[in-house]
């Protein structure tokens, strides 16, 4: 086993022991709450964290985090895979000790919030996008819409890299355009897995959607001191 593998379970197991330990925040509770009334969507998030509590609750009250805690560490996994082609094992390690140590990948993937199934499936989209671009393959590009559905069903904030990576994929050098048929694929495979949020949103006036555009951009000004 490689010797950033070993610290992946560790750590996943130290993330596992301390989930136990602390008691729900106020944003958690919030969504714990959704859980108890399963919907399509939320007014502001999609429903994927009030899921993961959904399924959380099928286990002794202590453990309720564990599914999203584990989720979110799988997403190194396809990480691990994408810098594997560039990287060798102890810049990796050094790569993953640095993002354990960071507050949203450490102590804060402990915490269940839509971040948590986010981080999952953009590193999952992430990683078939390579894949498709190297072998151009059905099954690469519906697991690419797929997993971007999966995000948009967690935190609207993945249409950003949706959106940069479609830039990247025009411009990008050497590389052939992408056919009409596989831009179907992926936005057929997008959509039918958001279609959750899309149809709540339907039934509600758009509202989820009002309500972030409002959230993300009703500021005047942007400080770039704040930044």
């Amino acid at each position: 086993m490689t010797s950033y593998k070993k610290v992946w379970w560790i750590s996943l197991f130290i993330k596992l022991i301390i989930a136990i330990l602390l008691p729900l925040s106020a944003d958690e509770a919030y969504y714990w709450v959704w859980s108890h009334f399963p919907q399509l969507s939320y007014f502001d998030h999609p429903p994927f964290v009030a899921w993961l509590f959904k399924l959380g609750s099928l286990l002794p009250d202590i453990f309720i985090r564990w599914p999203a805690v584990i989720l979110f560490h799988l997403g190194f996994l396809f990480w691990f895979q994408i810098l594997k082609l560039n990287f060798n094992e102890k810049q990796i390690l050094t790569w993953l000790i640095l993002c354990l140590l960071s507050p949203f990948m450490g102590l804060g993937a402990i915490l269940v919030l839509p971040d948590s199934p986010l981080f999952f499936f953009f590193s999952a989209s992430l990683y078939f996008f390579m894949l498709a671009r190297k072998k151009p393959e059905f099954i690469s590009f519906a697991s690419f819409g797929i997993f971007l559905g999966l995000g948009f069903l967690s935190k609207y904030l993945i249409v950003i890299p949706a959106f940069l990576l479609a830039l990247f994929s025009y411009f990008e050098r050497g590389q052939r355009p992408l056919k009409l048929k596989s831009i179907f694929v992926i936005v057929f495979f997008g959509l039918l897995l958001s279609s959750p949020v899309l149809i709540w949103n339907w039934q509600n006036g758009f509202k989820s959607f009002e309500f972030q555009m409002q959230h993300g951009l009703s500021e005047g000004s942007w400080r770039w001191n704040w930044t």
